[in-house]
């Protein structure tokens, strides 16, 4: 199985400039061209995490999990912190739960897929979501800020269901955005004062 994810949309391709380097159609999602060989009536991974991206996150249709999410679907909360990842079952109403949650502190958000790489049963996603903090959300009340989240999901896929994934969030930049934590110079000077 090959997939492919090119920077620029197939039928654009890209034109030397001035300077004779690349454009690439920043503004313009990347597709996900995949080449299945004897699985004529299966999904591949990648385009059933692609359905998990666009159709729920992205058009609120919910009922998607139902068909792409494993009721046994195991998430692991990637942190950056000692001991072991902490790992949750997480079905399609529990899943539909949680961005319902993110709906609510960011109506608004919005999920781009930055890059997918797929190999067998997995898949490995950068995602870039932008939205507005117009809802309380983890206790914080609403600030009107615009945040850029940028977050790694590794999918398992069999049977054309999610069956585990593996989540990490850049938090830290979410936190300072909000203006709930200082900039990372103003931590590190911080940290300098106090060990002086």
């Amino acid at each position: 199985m090959i997939h492919l994810k090119p920077s620029n949309p197939i039928d654009e391709p890209t034109t030397p400039d001035s300077n004779n380097r690349e454009q690439s159609c920043h503004d313009t999602p990347p597709r996900l061209i995949s080449f299945s060989l004897g699985r004529a009536n299966l999904m591949t991974p990648a385009e059933i995490v692609d359905r998990f991206f666009t159709e729920v996150w992205n058009r609120r249709q919910f009922s998607v999990l139902d068909e792409i999410v494993d009721p046994a679907c195991v998430t692991h909360q990637v942190r950056s912190a000692p001991g072991a990842i902490t790992a949750a079952s997480r079905g399609p109403d529990a899943l539909r739960e949680h961005i319902e949650s993110w709906l609510v502190a960011f109506p608004d958000i919005t999920v781009m897929t930055d890059l997918t790489c797929a190999c067998g049963a997995h898949v490995v996603s950068w995602i870039t979501m932008r939205g507005v903090q117009s809802g309380p959300w983890q206790g914080v009340p609403p600030t009107g800020r615009e945040v850029t989240i940028r977050t790694v999901a590794h999918h398992r896929v069999e049977n054309d269901r999610i069956i585990e994934d593996w989540v990490i969030v850049e938090t830290l930049g979410v936190f300072q955005q909000l203006g709930l934590v200082p900039s990372t110079p103003e931590l590190l000077m911080q940290a300098q004062k106090n060990a002086a």
